[in-house]
């Protein structure tokens, strides 16, 4: 019966107006259908379709955004697009990687060399800090021996006294500084030999690198009603919500784990229409000690495109804040 209504409606809105070769129909909040050749700019709100002389649906138009959504929608536009920013520096530096070293041989010996060249500097230091002390040592035996005298100490003494005791001081920084150096290089050999490994032990025609996909921002973007986005209070806190995001990411995404740095997680990119990657950023940049945002990819495709606009998506966006704050707030 109320498909016979809407062909008579829809026969009549056509036969008004020669020039009509559409209508309109959306429906309103209280469940009531329109149909008409000229939306009112008060019903613009309304998602509609737009039907053919024949009622079939040529074309669907969204309803308008509120402010709240185009707000949120520009947060994603920016996130996302530091997200390509950092995996566009990580795919660059997985690149220098391979052409610089062909084995884990050469990645050792290189570490081995500089820190020789360190612990070279070191000694340099050392050697100046010791005779430094000597130096500061005289100087003071200078200053006590007229002191017991009953003379008075030259301002001239007294300036180099103060001036070595300076020197000492600058030197032993710099030899504190040395040695940090010496710690970031291990730190760095570290996840540059774990990254080597993942990168020639993957069975890929690019090395392990995955290659660029785009995101489906727009089905993202219509529907999404939150964000996964955490606001670190700290470094440490954000550290701990980087160790937790490897195991929601892991849980949620049908593709493996393909690059897991200190500031990218990636699984690789959809291969059937159901398939969901994640993607997990550590931004800096903020006096708090950063963000960390989760991006959801799926298949290029219709059915891909609908899967990430759907709920299950939605959920798993959703979920990645309570499930973060969840295990760092539980008891050890």
């Amino acid at each position: 019966m109320k498909r016979y209504i809407f062909r008579f409606t829809l026969l009549a809105l056509l036969s008004c107006d020669a020039a009509a070769d559409f209508v309109y129909r959306w429906q309103d909040e209280s469940g009531h259908v329109h149909y008409s050749d000229q939306v009112p700019p008060e019903q613009s709100k309304y998602r509609r379709e737009r039907l053919n002389r024949h009622g079939r649906t040529v074309e669907v138009l969204e309803r308008a955004k509120t402010p709240a959504e185009i707000e949120q929608e520009e947060q994603l536009r920016r996130l996302r697009a530091e997200q390509r920013r950092l995996l566009a520096e990580q795919r660059a530096y997985d690149s220098a990687l391979l052409r610089t070293f062909r084995s884990e041989e050469d990645m050792t010996a290189a570490l081995q060399s500089k820190l020789n060249t360190i612990d070279v500097l070191i000694k340099i230091a050392e050697a100046n800090q010791s005779r430094l002390k000597a130096q500061l040592e005289i100087q003071e035996k200078r200053a006590a021996a007229l002191d017991r005298d009953g003379k008075i100490i030259p301002k001239k003494l007294i300036d180099s006294i103060r001036a070595t005791q300076r020197q000492i001081a600058d030197n032993r920084k710099n030899i504190d500084a040395h040695n940090q150096e010496k710690q970031r290089l291990r730190d760095k050999f570290e996840r540059d030999i774990r990254r080597f490994r993942a990168l020639t032990g993957a069975n890929t025609a690019d090395n392990g690198v995955p290659k660029h996909r785009k995101t489906n921002a727009e089905s993202d973007q219509a529907k999404e009603k939150s964000i996964g986005l955490i606001h670190c209070a700290d470094a440490a806190h954000c550290d701990k919500a980087w160790e937790v995001a490897r195991s929601y990411v892991e849980r949620y995404a049908t593709t493996e784990l393909q690059i897991d740095t200190d500031h990218i997680l990636m699984t690789a990119g959809p291969r059937s229409e159901t398939d969901i990657s994640l993607t997990v950023s550590k931004i800096p940049g903020e006096a708090s000690g950063g963000r960390l945002f989760l991006n959801a990819r799926c298949k290029e495709s219709a059915l891909g495109r609908e899967l990430c606009a759907s709920a299950k998506v939605h959920r798993i966006r959703a979920g990645f804040r309570p499930f973060i704050e969840a295990v760092l707030d539980s008891p050890s």
